[in-house]
């Protein structure tokens, strides 16, 4: 297969928060939008920021993966978000961008390479 034909083009998606608690203490569910795909560095940074707890890096990132229906930032950087909202939107971006694998490729097993010390 031509990687040409693998090649995607970023959809703007709707992303909804219906967690209970947040729907009890806002009274509905809160939307947002986000790009189906991200560009690879963004991507490696939002996991690695998460993994490092590194909280000004992953908030940084949300406020830039957080759109309106648009395609616009909806959250600029002088604003914040309430912490329920914004973690729940992190598990939301998380789960989605851990689906993000594209329905052509197929997951191949790999045999590990033996190392041996001589």
């Amino acid at each position: 297969m031509n990687i040409s034909e693998l090649k995607l083009k970023p959809k703007l998606i709707e992303i909804t928060i219906d967690d209970n608690d947040v729907v009890e203490k806002y009274g509905e569910e809160i939307t947002f939008y986000m790009y189906d795909y991200i560009d690879l560095p963004s991507y490696f940074a939002f996991f690695r920021a998460q993994s490092e707890s590194d909280t000004g890096k992953l908030s940084e990132l949300v406020k830039t993966i957080i759109l309106n229906d648009k395609g616009d930032r909806a959250i600029p950087d002088e604003y914040e978000v309430p912490i329920d909202i914004f973690a729940a939107a992190v598990v939301k971006i998380t789960d989605h961008l851990g689906k993000s694998v594209t329905k052509n490729s197929k997951q191949k097993e790999r045999k590990h390479k033996k190392f041996y010390q001589h």
